[in-house]
């Protein structure tokens, strides 16, 4: 694919304010032997005794090339995905050492903010309040920095297919007590056709008689054309008190082609336009009136707001998010052929003239509409419950609640089912951390420093009961650098709600591979919710070492292992093999001589899932040659 690209950016200012650890030293005048080491974290960093996996500086990120804060996140993936359970979840994401209402919140600012990107593991997450099963990622940003930028991107294959442009603005602006940043998106693609990639029809086409290529009507991706604004404005209202609000809004519209309208018909013997005397069947595409088609439309809108305060020496945390969608789909249904059909018993009908089924209508549409609205309000208090000779023991206490709820219309066959969902979620998760060796303190110091942590929640789901989760981990690190971790955690997941009541949408004409049959086939293939689901339980065990070599800069290792075992894991309907049709048979449909007719793909329980992953990795930055001499 060939792609252009334009970015201009303009920074109006760019000041940065760090304080890092071991920032000034004091010699004492009056013991030249005693040397005092003062120092402070840098403003912003996550206050923890565990330490990061990764670290960024501002070489390191200029290095990228990222174009925003989401191309950042995207570049150190593998850094910051989770093996804890099926992993793959987005990582827990900080802003300043503080939690933020969602990504939106950050997501668009400029690389050129950031001062530095800390990864930490699992085990940090639950001093946020959140699960011990997603990574966290503390962006810290300088401070006095402005900057307008705006992109241009557009791309195209060499040969045949879709062209994709999009285009983009930016402000920000950080000042000692305001964030401001404002970005807008535009983005359009075209259709891709499957005779735009040399797709064949398959043996099923054979049997109509088309004067064409019927792959030039059916798309493998849609056109799409999206519209998105997202702002963000942060204040600082007291000594360690900053209050954040963002905004986002997007529209989305998609249209997709889906074939052509078909049908076998009968030609009987008796007709003056039969050939051979003798009732024959017609298997015929249709140009008119149109393709087969879907057309949809989203709406997304999202609010969040946090706040983020000192009650003492305590750490308050307020963050809250609304986010509503609102879609629809309408899906072209074969057409009509009664009164074809009919014309063709009574004689007055030529099935072999050019303007046969010129007149065509379409049945009815299959139309789905459904409204999702998605609110989380998360409280955590965090700080030193007291002090004991290895250190201070650290508390964090959360109460959160959800609120969750689907609105769905669908109109099938002239049918119209109707489904409303709503889900309330309260939660409340218990974190402490108690330091049992100092390396400093005490005559179990050349140990290292030895630290236990327990995790406890509850959450009652409205709809499905009381879940349970637990963490109880170690940490030990016998040398500065040098970081041995060990925890195991347990917990119960209940089903999205979508996957429970998303509206049921049949897609006509969906090319299908048949296993049984090794052939490509053009089927009903029937997405949705599942109301049946069942609730996951899951009981994961992780053991990890991260070594810092304090002589090699920058150098980090890790080596993690993992252990997960689920049971009613939710996935989505798998690879239809044999063995997988035998184990799910009322999902299938075929026809007499074994022909696949439909396939039902909604959402499905695993009886169990077990797997061991073990994960290694090597960090370094720094440069490679020393700066020249001026």
């Amino acid at each position: 694919m060939s792609r252009i690209h334009f970015s201009i950016k303009c920074p109006f200012a760019a000041a940065a304010i760090m304080l890092p650890a071991h920032a000034y030293a004091q010699e004492d005048q009056q013991d030249d032997n005693v040397i005092i080491v003062t120092g402070d974290r840098i403003v912003g960093s996550v206050q923890t005794s565990v330490q990061p996996i990764e670290e960024l500086r501002e070489d390191d990120i200029n290095a990228l090339g990222a174009s925003s804060v989401a191309d950042v996140l995207a570049a150190i993936s593998p850094q910051t995905s989770s093996g804890r359970g099926r992993g793959g979840g987005m990582p827990i994401t900080l802003l300043n050492g503080q939690r933020i209402s969602s990504f939106r919140e950050l997501r668009d600012l400029p690389p050129e903010a950031i001062l530095r990107v800390q990864v930490f593991p699992e085990e940090v997450a639950v001093q946020y309040g959140f699960r011990p099963d997603q990574r966290v990622v503390n962006f810290i940003l300088k401070d006095g920095f402005a900057s307008a930028s705006g992109e241009i991107e557009t791309g195209s294959p060499e040969a045949g297919g879709y062209t994709r442009n999009e285009f983009e603005a930016n402000f920000t602006t950080i000042g000692k007590s305001t964030r401001l940043n404002l970005n807008a998106e535009y983005e359009r693609s075209g259709p891709l056709t499957q005779n735009e990639r040399g797709i064949i029809a398959d043996s099923t086409d054979d049997r109509f008689d088309f004067d064409g290529d019927i792959n030039a009507f059916r798309t493998l991706r849609p056109a799409t054309e999206r519209i998105e604004v997202n702002g963000t404005y942060t204040k600082l209202i007291g000594p360690q008190t900053n209050l954040s609000v963002n905004a986002n809004y997007q529209v989305l519209d998609s249209s997709s082609l889906l074939g052509l309208p078909s049908a076998n018909l009968t030609l009987p013997g008796t007709s003056p336009f039969s050939v051979t005397g003798v009732d024959s069947i017609i298997s015929r595409y249709f140009t008119s009136p149109r393709p087969l088609a879907r057309e949809g439309q989203q709406h997304t809108a999202n609010f969040g707001l946090s706040f983020n305060s000192r009650i003492g020496s305590w750490r308050y945390a307020l963050s809250s998010d609304y986010g509503r969608v609102d879609s629809g789909t309408r899906t072209n249904r074969n057409a009509d052929f009664s009164e074809l059909q009919a014309a063709l018993f009574a004689g007055t009908a030529n099935p072999f003239a050019p303007d046969f089924g010129n007149n065509l209508q379409f049945l009815p549409s299959d139309i789905t509409d459904s409204v999702s609205d998605e609110l989380n309000l998360r409280n955590s208090l965090s700080g030193t419950l007291f002090d004991i000779p290895s250190g201070a023991v650290q508390l964090t206490v959360g109460a959160n609640y959800g609120r969750q709820s689907i609105d769905s219309r669908s109109i099938r066959s002239n049918v119209e089912a109707l489904s409303k969902l709503t889900r309330n979620i309260f939660s409340g998760t218990v974190n402490i951390e108690l330091p049992l060796i100092d390396r400093n303190l005490g005559p179990l110091g050349f140990l290292g420093e030895f630290a236990v942590n327990g995790n406890i929640g509850i959450t009652d789901l409205s709809d499905f009961g009381q879940l349970f989760d637990y963490t109880a981990g170690v940490r030990w690190s016998p040398t500065k650098g040098l970081t041995f971790t060990a925890s195991a955690i347990g917990d119960e997941n209940a089903p999205a709600i979508a996957q429970l009541g998303a509206p049921i949408l049949t897609t006509p004409n969906a090319v299908f591979f048949d296993f049984a049959r090794n052939e490509t086939v053009l089927i009903d293939l029937i997405s949705g919710g599942n109301p049946l689901l069942s609730a996951e339980s899951r009981r994961d065990l992780k053991l990890g070492v991260n070594w810092a070599p304090a002589k090699i800069d920058n150098l980090n290792l890790q080596l993690e292992y993992f252990r997960n075992r689920s049971k009613n894991t939710t996935a989505a309907f798998p690879l239809l093999t044999p063995e997988i049709e035998a184990a799910f048979a009322s999902r299938v449909v075929r026809r007499a001589n074994g022909e696949l007719v439909s396939v039902d793909g909604r959402p499905v329980n695993f009886a169990e899932e077990n797997s061991q992953r073990i994960r290694w990795g090597a960090s370094f930055s720094g440069q490679l040659s020393k700066e020249p001499e001026r």
